[in-house]
């Protein structure tokens, strides 16, 4: 790992991971995950240079998945807007390719 790239963890009491955070060059970037002192996955977003952006995920406490909601560059958006802007983006990527 680079001196530019991190991981913030926070602990339960009890020692158990609370949360994992990665970031780089200061900024969120990357899957941020918590946990729920269970060790049940909670909470996972994804950020890309400090902004949420992606698909969020919320579980209930028994593993189920409770829902889910889209981020473009921190605004919510609909899956539909989400999935447009993905579609948008790997055509992009294909495109510079050539």
């Amino acid at each position: 790992m680079s001196e530019q790239t991190k991981i913030e963890k926070g602990y339960y009491p009890n020692g158990q991971l609370q949360h994992k955070i990665p970031y780089h060059q200061d900024q969120k970037h990357g899957i941020a995950k918590w946990w729920y002192e269970s060790g049940q996955l909670e909470y996972e977003t994804l950020y890309h240079q400090g902004q949420q952006h992606g698909m969020e995920k919320w579980w209930y406490k028994n593993g189920k998945i409770e829902y889910e909601r889209y981020f473009l560059y921190n605004e919510e958006a609909t899956k539909e807007e989400y999935r447009k802007h993905e579609l948008v983006e790997s055509l992009a990527c294909l495109n510079n390719r050539k």
